[in-house]
């Protein structure tokens, strides 16, 4: 697989690649973290949100393949209107890095407080929340964001579905999109930065493992 691509989708680790039917009138994006409905075809893993209740969660494993991920999307559901080779205008499979014991995404650390987005040593090897985010988030102030963007919650450990596993170092001063908009001190260095993430076995569908539930 090119190496631009795996750069785009920040993985590391185990990286097999699927492909399954995309659900009519779907409009993820490469990056996108994948689900499956209940005819086993391609979806949104959760609608971008504000962070507050359950608006952006990618919620509990429930019943059958409820929630369960499947990956992070290769490329988009829709071609782009400036890519003329993709014929039908609508396409009818989709690629995806699958979602398994030993691949690690690369994605932000984020809490609603933001003087508590900070990585810690302590948060290695511990199971997390995965949320779709959007620019009505917390942030600090004068934080930049895109419109939305997948996180790892180090505030959320209900409906658990990945651990930490590591923090990049490259980016340890912050996740590149989600940058300060003047230099940080030095308080703030590492603020919303990038941690490498590994799923649990019972939150995806395709490792074999049997699905995980928790409340704590």
């Amino acid at each position: 697989m090119p190496s631009t691509v795996i750069k785009t989708l920040d993985v590391r680790g185990i990286q097999r690649v699927g492909r399954l039917p995309i659900a009519s009138g779907q409009t993820f994006l490469a990056g996108d973290f994948l689900a499956v409905n209940s005819s086993g075809q391609l979806i949104l893993a959760a609608t971008a949100g504000n962070g507050s209740g359950t608006n952006g969660q990618v919620g509990a494993w429930a019943s059958g393949i409820t929630n369960l991920i499947v990956g992070r999307a290769i490329e988009d559901a829709q071609p782009r209107a400036n890519d003329p080779t993709i014929l039908p205008t609508t396409k009818l499979y989709g690629e995806f890095i699958v979602a398994e014991p030993g691949t690690q995404f690369g994605v932000p650390l984020y809490h609603a407080t933001a003087a508590s987005a900070y990585p810690s040593p302590s948060q290695i090897g511990v199971a997390y929340e995965l949320w779709n985010l959007s620019t009505s988030a917390t942030f600090a102030t004068g934080t930049v964001v895109p419109a939305s963007f997948w996180a790892i919650r180090i505030d959320q450990t209900t409906a658990i579905k990945a651990q930490i596993v590591d923090f990049d170092p490259d980016f340890y001063q912050g996740w590149p999109d989600i940058g300060q908009a003047s230099a940080p001190s030095s308080g703030t260095l590492a603020q919303y930065g990038t941690a490498f993430i590994e799923f649990l076995g019972g939150a995806t569908l395709l490792s074999g493992a049997r699905p995980l539930t928790r409340t704590n």
